[in-house]
């Protein structure tokens, strides 16, 4: 069978400059030559089956990476490692190890690098010759992969471990420019766990860098890395003045993929304030811009975003079409995580049509890709949305072991906004069983958490929840100061919710009067 996926093994053997038929000449040493014959058998006589996984189709080159490190010949090692695979994303074989998700494949060749890179460190006698600067080369390669890896998976300290390993190294040579790059990559891990201050102090002080620098490209991802965390944070004013400066930069410098990351990062905006035809438009622009480059993950993302704005308006044939389009895309790339995301999506519209069990359907998939790959806060937020659609059913005391399973993974990954969203849907099965002493402590927790990260959003529900708590506990006037905080912020913030608050105030008055 013709595995179209890599390049064939003959050429990537002349590419290495390893003749098959000269072993004993080139390589006069035993273990060398056991080693290179090694390396011929996986490039030129494996051959997987026809329906073989990914990871088995480049089974062959992990093997043949693995060999080549043994042998300490990093020249080779890293002509593997940076191959450029025949997907439509033409990624780099250690790339597409993320994209696929097999996140622990990936971390295990930067591992095995980066155990080779400390061993002849530590050895006081080892001179730095050409082969093993080679392999020096590959040292920031190997510390943002492995940050990107566990990144991926909301293993979110262990990937600022790395990051600040990546950023302790440029500034030891002062690189500005992978010094910039780490520390934004820091705040990206600081926004997944919810730690928003911190993330917007990495990320100022990135673009101080990066500015100092001339890094133009730099800046523009900086600018729109800090407007995707105030969105986060609901500041919606301070998110757009962002991505604008964003989008300006892209312009300018034609950088399409930034351009279309940063008008889908608009869009959702517009989206939350309910300004469907700006963020259509938005979405439309971004779209064109992935089809004309042939970002088809990015035309995913823009397609599933889609989906989201038509669900939100209620018009759920069209989001159903946009979904399945993503769907399909994510399976034809092999994107793992845009695959999960669509089947969210499609979950979702589901739940709105009230078919709970096609919902509860695409989120066991969901959850099912998120364990398989370690998704760690992927796992966390399938649980979440399960324990939602238990709930509509009736199910409070499945929806609550749902949600507890929510609690406990994202406590272990530190990802405070996960940990509120968690406690109130927790709350509220409980206010569903009548507990509402209890229901109450797990909304205060909620809210103490949401008030702590600065999320506005999950501050104005968990007040919203407690006021039909308060309510049932008969404190009516509590119900009211909670119900006209509620208000105050979902007004201020543009979102839905303002006016179911205002109708619960107005009912509120009735009972006092």
């Amino acid at each position: 069978m013709q595995n179209n996926l890599i390049p064939p093994g003959e050429l990537v053997l002349e590419k290495l400059g390893v003749n098959p038929h000269n072993l004993g000449a080139d390589f006069p040493n035993r273990e060398q030559r056991l080693q290179y014959r090694a390396v011929v058998q996986w490039l030129a006589d494996y051959k997987p089956k026809s329906d073989a996984s990914n990871l088995e189709k480049v089974r062959g080159y992990l093997e043949t990476f693995h060999h080549l490190c043994e042998l300490e010949d990093w020249e080779r090692a890293g002509k593997i490692l940076l191959t450029r695979l025949n997907t439509p994303t033409k990624e780099q074989l250690h790339n597409h190890l993320n994209t696929w998700g097999y996140y622990q494949e990936q971390a295990d060749i930067y591992d095995r690098l980066l155990e080779k890179i400390n061993e002849k460190i530590n050895n006081r006698n080892f001179i730095w010759d050409s082969n093993w600067l080679e392999l020096g080369s590959f040292i920031n390669i190997i510390l943002a992969g492995l940050g990107n890896s566990y990144l991926g998976i909301g293993e979110y300290e262990k990937a600022i471990g790395y990051y600040q390993e990546r950023l302790r190294l440029a500034r030891n040579t002062r690189d500005r420019k992978g010094e910039g790059w780490a520390l934004a990559n820091i705040a990206l891990a600081y926004k997944g766990m919810g730690n928003y201050n911190q993330a917007i102090n990495c990320l100022q002080k990135s673009l101080e860098i990066v500015k100092k620098i001339g890094d133009r490209q730099g800046e523009g991802a900086c600018l729109r890395n800090l407007g995707l965390v105030y969105k986060d944070i609901c500041d919606y004013d301070e998110a757009i003045k962002y991505l604008q400066e964003s989008l300006e930069i892209s312009q300018d410098l034609s950088d399409r993929h930034g351009q279309a990351g940063t008008l889908i990062g608009l869009a959702n905006i517009y989206e939350v304030l309910g300004k469907y035809f700006e963020a259509i438009h938005h979405l439309e622009e971004s779209l064109k811009i992935a089809q004309n480059i042939g970002y088809r993950q990015l035309e995913g993302t823009a397609l599933g975003n889609m989906g989201n704005i038509y669900y939100d308006r209620g018009e759920f044939l069209e989001a159903l079409e946009y979904h399945e389009q993503h769907l399909a895309i994510t399976e034809e790339i092999g994107d793992i995580h845009g695959k999960a995301n669509a089947l969210e999506g499609l979950s979702n519209v589901y739940f709105s049509q009230r078919n709970y069990a096609k919902s509860i359907d695409y989120r066991q998939q969901q959850l099912t890709i998120a364990k398989r790959i370690g998704d760690r806060k992927g796992e966390g937020n399938a649980f979440g949305g399960l324990g939602i659609a238990y709930m509509s059913q009736g199910k409070y005391y499945q929806a609550i072991e749902s949600h507890q399973q929510h609690l406990i993974i994202a406590e272990e990954i530190g990802d405070l906004r996960g940990q509120a969203t968690a406690l109130c849907n927790w709350g509220c099965g409980l206010f569903q069983l009548e507990e509402y002493s209890e229901a109450k402590l797990y909304l205060c927790r909620a809210l103490e958490i949401s008030q702590k990260i600065g999320e506005r959003s999950g501050e104005a529900y968990a007040f919203r929840n407690l006021v039909a708590v308060y309510q049932k506990l008969g404190n009516t006037l509590l119900a009211l100061e909670y119900c006209d905080r509620a208000l105050s912020i979902a007004t201020e913030l543009g979102i839905s919710l303002a006016k179911e608050c205002q109708e619960s105030k107005e009912k509120l008055l009735s009972e006092l009067s």
